[in-house]
């Protein structure tokens, strides 16, 4: 599918530009300039990392020999740098929603608030002292720090390009998980009884012409007697935690690949699997629809029996560290929100007509959405247990996992991978291969996608498939 353009235009607008001309005043025609040169500059970049605004800033800042106004552009440039990582802890719709701001021009305006209040401060307009406004403009700063990146992804053609392809499995690609730590390992786990971990090395995204990356599988880790249905990775990317039709969890050390805990407690399949936050507690889902709350010395703390589900439990994730919450989804259409203190219910969110088979989390601990049989993502708000949207996949979804760094939400739909933007609900783009080069067995569809996970960084996707082989695409912008 093509990508689709987005490209907005910053710029002034009139009635503002004819405000600040009519001042008649050199302070406010060095504003108006300023503004005019950041407009074209970030129209010639579109710089997601907003480096060059920061630059300018910087230059402005080093031409004062006020210590003072040096410190207004020091917090000016803080405004426009770092924004990337604050998306891992706010989601951008809900930082829009309170500001208010939603295009580009929004944030372009919030960023020069400081410069406008910093010239009438200098030519008399107010009387804020030098505290007052150093305040305002730390406070400026921190919200910008908070909201600014995902606008600019805005002015940005996004295309995502198949980079190649990781094979070793000997049967489907059930679960994907990247190291948090060290973008070069990622872990698969499979229906061959195995967990791979993959050595990658940035070079290998330069594919051969039969589409294979020069990772290699470093390690196979051996020792379920079934299916591997689950595998997760620990924060700190030392450890790998696995769920497997055995009925048993695994705890391995991949700096050996040996298996350091088995934990065994439940009575049918286990199909789902999760670290805390913190790495000190795992819970796990079963056919036998039961949940449970386990420590890493394999101890099972609690069984949730009441008010679970009345049908196979297929997956379980924890909230983040500032949501102490476990969220779970069955085959009985429900999904779950539980309270880790006591293990108490919380929520239901009931609205799929179908099976759910997988959920995620957001970052920011805020959503969560689910997909299954009914072929839809529903998104559902955490905090106040509300049904937010629901963005139709149109066959059933096998795999959902949220961008690390962008408002997207991506769906293993059938063969198909869907991307979704958050913001306006829309396809950015839909990732399908070519069903022609593939073993299919006869169907015409292809290899039907089971697992994705994102890298920590938002650049690259993998995706596990029924033909056994994992692909990995990379996210690509331009003007």
């Amino acid at each position: 599918m093509a990508p689709r353009s987005r490209k907005q235009v910053a710029r002034i607008p009139n009635r503002w530009a004819e405000e600040l001309k009519q001042k008649n005043d050199p302070e406010w025609y060095f504003f108006y300039w300023h503004i005019e040169i950041l407009c074209h500059v970030l129209n010639l970049t579109n710089a997601g990392n907003l480096l060059y605004h920061y630059g300018l800033v910087a230059l402005n800042g080093r031409f004062s020999n006020d210590l003072f106004e040096e410190l207004i552009y020091v917090y000016m440039a803080t405004f426009t740098v770092g924004f990337s990582v604050a998306l891992y802890l706010h989601s951008p719709e809900k930082i829009l929603r309170v500001l208010q701001f939603q295009s580009l021009l929004g944030c372009f305006w919030l960023i020069t608030a400081v410069e406008a209040v910093y010239v009438t401060y200098n030519i008399g307009f107010t009387k804020i002292s030098r505290k007052e406004l150093t305040d305002f403009a730390r406070r400026i700063a921190i919200i910008g720090y908070l909201f600014l990146t995902r606008p600019l992804y805005d002015c940005m053609a996004v295309q995502m390009k198949l980079e190649g392809s990781l094979r070793g499995h000997g049967g489907w690609v059930t679960q994907i998980a990247t190291n948090p730590l060290n973008p070069k390992v990622v872990v698969s786990s499979s229906r061959d009884k195995s967990i791979i971990v993959w050595n990658i090395d940035s070079d290998d995204f330069t594919a051969s012409s039969g589409m294979s990356l020069n990772g290699h599988a470093g390690r196979s880790l051996h020792g379920h007697g079934h299916f591997v249905s689950d595998v997760v990775l620990s924060s700190d990317g030392q450890f790998a935690l696995s769920g497997s039709w055995d009925k048993t969890l695994r705890l391995w050390d991949l700096n050996t690949g040996r298996t350091t805990r088995t934990f065994s407690s439940h009575t049918n399949d286990v199909l789902s699997v999760a670290f805390s936050a913190d790495n000190r507690q795992i819970v796990s889902g079963s056919r036998d629809r039961t949940i449970k709350l386990w420590n890493t010395l394999a101890q099972c703390k609690h069984t949730i029996v009441d008010d679970c589900h009345t049908d196979w439990v297929s997956s379980v994730r924890f909230a983040p560290a500032n949501n102490p919450i476990i969220v779970s989804a069955g085959w009985d259409k429900v999904v779950k929100v539980w309270n880790l203190s006591n293990c108490r219910l919380k929520t239901n969110h009931r609205g799929h007509s179908g099976y759910i088979n997988n959920l995620t989390v957001s970052p920011d601990g805020s959503l969560c959405a689910s997909g299954g049989k009914d072929g839809n993502a529903m998104l559902w708000d955490l905090n106040d247990g509300n049904h937010l949207y629901t963005l139709p996949g149109n066959e059933i979804i096998n795999a959902l996992t949220f961008s690390p760094n962008r408002y997207w939400l991506c769906a293993a739909a059938g063969s198909t991978i869907k991307i979704w933007d958050l913001e306006n609900k829309s396809v950015v783009d839909e990732l399908k291969i070519d069903s022609t080069t593939t073993s299919t067995r006869g169907n015409k569809a292809g290899p039907q996608v089971t697992s994705l996970s994102w890298s920590t960084d938002g650049q690259t996707l993998y995706a596990g498939f029924t033909d056994n082989v994992i692909r990995v695409w990379r996210v690509f912008t331009s003007s």
